[in-house]
């Protein structure tokens, strides 16, 4: 029996591919077929979160791990819930824990999913300990949410985060905002979804502006300021709108690493007494519940968290169904794409100097 939300049809119209080609590989019998046509149809299937539970197939029930970094960012929240949704039409519990970007922490969690004979192990964000990860991924199959940037082997849901930044920029652009800022924090690594989204907002803004039309503030980050802060990003954000810098060069538009720093951000702007968006534009992303709501209606990228939680989950099963068989080398790779949300936080730029001068 087949638990599916598209057909074989489907699949083999979408990969170019005979219906028998699609039957036949999605069953394991694949040895007469080209590797590439393999693969084609594998993260076809996968991207249409098509799985099969075969009689004779490896037992979908037990226990999953999820692996995130932070459990006050409702961004991992959504996409976590979105797991265990999925996870129950499947007979599959959900462990989660947090890793707060702790190398030794990752690893123990690896290593107690071995031990007790999970079924795989999901990573909402690209993992911080390589050996360990690279050591695990021997033992357990193991799915990772990240940007195709972070170069993590094996099955991915790929996130495409330097659209995100592109996105965000484009739209304060075309609106003619001709002074941005770039809200974000630091952090010892290159490769994580506010790195990426970082280098597409930059790439885009150097399309039409020079650099001294750029303003970049930093925000101080560590493992044990994500573990100590209820609201890291949000006060991280508070922080950055102190800074004297925001209000000179005439800047009128924000451009925020995701919704929570943006919401300190706003805050801090109002408590100044400066209006949005009439004195500055801001923007966030991750299109969280509250981006919504009339009080905050912020401009945000949305990222899709339930479908890509869906996606992984399914690459997961799938991987768990061809693990020993001979396209087990095979990697999924499955595309989610972001797009643009306009509310009431971004507008035309104005043409005249703030209405409130600094208190600073």
């Amino acid at each position: 029996m087949c638990a599916k939300s598209a057909t074989m049809r489907d699949i083999a119209k979408a990969a170019n591919v005979s219906q028998s080609t699609v039957s036949l590989i999605l069953n394991g019998k694949s040895s007469a077929f080209p590797d590439a046509t393999i693969e084609r149809v594998l993260q076809t299937a996968a991207a249409m979160n098509y799985t099969c539970r075969h009689p004779a197939a490896k037992p979908t029930t037990g226990t999953v791990l999820v692996i995130t970094v932070q459990y006050t960012n409702p961004y991992y929240a959504n996409m976590h819930q979105g797991i265990d949704r999925a996870a129950k039409l499947h007979d599959i519990s959900i462990v989660s824990s947090c890793t707060y970007h702790d190398p030794e922490t990752e690893e123990k969690l690896l290593n107690m999913a071995i031990e007790h004979k999970y079924l795989g192990v999901i990573f909402l964000y690209p993992p911080d300990n390589e050996n360990a990860f690279h050591k695990a991924k021997q033992s357990i199959p193991i799915v990772t949410i990240c940007d195709r940037a972070s170069n993590v082997p094996g099955d991915i849901v790929e996130l495409n985060n330097f659209h995100a930044g592109v996105l965000a920029a484009r739209h304060l652009l075309d609106m003619g905002h001709v002074n941005i800022a770039i809200l974000t924090h630091s952090s010892d690594r290159s490769t994580t979804s506010r790195a990426t989204r970082l280098a597409g907002i930059l790439s885009e803004v150097k399309k039409d502006l020079p650099e001294d039309h750029l303003l970049l503030l930093n925000g101080n980050s560590s493992k044990t300021g994500y573990l100590q802060e209820n609201s890291f990003h949000y006060q991280v954000g508070y922080s950055l709108a102190q800074s004297k810098k925001l209000y000179q060069g005439n800047i009128t538009g924000l451009i925020c690493v995701n919704d929570m720093l943006a919401y300190g951000v706003m805050n801090a702007l109002i408590e100044k007494g400066y209006r949005i968006p009439e004195d500055f534009s801001v923007i966030g992303s991750d299109n969280l519940l509250f981006s919504n709501m009339p009080g905050i209606s912020l401009t945000t990228i949305e990222h899709y968290p339930d479908v890509i939680a869906q996606s992984a989950l399914t690459t997961l099963l799938n991987r768990i169904r061809l693990t020993g068989s001979t396209m087990s080398s095979t990697r999924f790779q499955v595309q989610c794409q972001p797009t643009l949300l306009v509310r009431g936080s971004t507008g035309p730029v104005r043409t005249h100097g703030l209405a409130i001068s600094s208190k600073d």
